[in-house]
């Protein structure tokens, strides 16, 4: 498998401290499939599913001996800011194909990819005629061998 990403001095500006063959730069996710959707994730959101994330820390906070201290109303009032920033940037959407080979989660990262990837408007553009992303799990395979390789 040929070296695939950013290159090292952009990878070192950002931080990043993985081999070269480790980084993967993708050309296709959520964030150009049609059936993804930024903008009825906000809805869903702030209509209500911030407030029925609320409710169950309030739930768990009251039923559990630790209170506030539980480990789940932690996470809870950890995650609520980062998905309201996520909201307002884009990283956060609803794919309509939940339950039909997409993904299963109210909320899907734009970064996410299922097999049933279909282009939005310009998507072709962004993989310029090139072959479809691999799938997660096939990446995996990949970077797995080449570790094997590494080892013998």
């Amino acid at each position: 498998m040929a070296p695939m990403g950013f290159s090292k001095e952009f990878r070192r500006k950002l931080g990043v401290a993985l081999p070269e063959d480790h980084v993967v730069e993708r050309k296709q996710g959520c964030w150009n499939c049609s059936s993804w959707s930024a903008e009825k994730a906000v809805d869903l959101w702030w209509s209500r599913a911030r407030e029925a994330m609320l409710a169950r820390a309030v739930e768990v906070a009251t039923k559990s001996p630790r209170g506030e201290q539980d480990p789940s109303v932690k996470n809870i009032r950890a995650m609520i800011p980062q998905v309201d920033a996520g909201m307002s940037n884009a990283v956060f959407g609803v794919c309509a194909m939940a339950g039909k080979g997409g993904a299963e989660a109210d909320f899907v990262a734009s970064t996410f990819q299922c097999r049933v990837w279909n282009g939005a408007a310009g998507a072709s553009i962004a993989r310029g005629g090139e072959a479809a992303d691999k799938l997660p799990g096939e990446l995996m395979e990949d970077l797995n061998s080449i570790e094997t390789e590494k080892k013998n």
